[in-house]
């Protein structure tokens, strides 16, 4: 009987060490699931931090080569603007200094042209006073060069000093005193002058026509009679 309870103690203490094994390994099984399932985030929590750095890092870099990228742009398109101007400039300096020289400009004439290029160098320099000129701004002062580059082709092309040719168009070709005056007197508007230029710069073009190309005797003769008609609108032929 004693061996018999032994046995049952015996078989009894083992269960309780099966059963508290079972339990103990269930406990850490739950943990190391526990552990991994941890870990998952973790590394998930990572890949997605270093997702998100990386693109916000992808993002700034864009944004400041696109910053960077632009501002050259600019500051390249400000360059050229700046060069055109004073390329402008210098020539409409150089156009009356010519007129001087040859005669076709009186001094108040040169007086009055001369003032408006120190207008327009004033306008320039205060546009050009932080460092570049913008595109609105090389557009206003592109308008002004426009209304010098006129003025000053009046003025020598008007009678008052010794007239100059309208030498595109022929040695024998002048201005007329109307358009001349039109012009310098600020009556001629802007649409005016577009249209004057317009039709100046298509009669260059008729005139190259008539002078190489082949054409057959209607189309020449048609095209003289558009090319004088205009001719007659601003110009006068003189002898020798």
């Amino acid at each position: 009987m004693h061996k018999i309870f032994h046995a049952i103690a015996v078989v009894g203490l083992v269960g309780l060490v099966t059963t508290v094994a079972f339990a103990a390994n269930g406990k850490g099984k739950k943990a190391a699931d526990n552990a991994k399932a941890g870990a998952k985030a973790g590394a998930n929590g990572g890949g997605n931090g270093g997702a998100n750095a990386g693109a916000n890092a992808g993002a700034n870099g864009g944004a400041n080569a696109g910053t960077n990228g632009g501002a050259q742009a600019n500051g390249k398109a400000g360059d050229k603007r700046e060069a055109r101007a004073e390329a402008r400039e210098k020539r409409q300096q150089e156009r009356i200094h010519e007129g001087i020289k040859h005669g076709q400009l009186t001094p108040d004439e040169v007086k009055k042209l001369q003032s408006q290029e120190d207008s327009l160098k004033t306008m320039h320099a205060k546009f050009n006073s932080d460092g570049k000129l913008t595109k609105d701004e090389s557009k206003q002062l592109e308008g002004a060069l426009n209304d010098a580059s006129l003025q000053i082709w009046a003025q020598r092309h008007d009678t008052e000093g010794n007239q100059k040719t309208v030498s595109r168009l022929g040695n024998d070709v002048f201005a007329k005193d109307e358009i001349t005056k039109q012009i310098e007197s600020g009556e001629m508007t802007h649409a005016q002058a577009q249209q004057f230029l317009g039709e100046f710069r298509e009669m260059t073009g008729m005139k190259r026509r008539l002078a190489s190309e082949n054409l057959s005797d209607g189309d020449r003769q048609k095209l003289q009679e558009q090319y004088d008609d205009m001719l007659n609108k601003y110009f006068l032929i003189k002898g020798n």
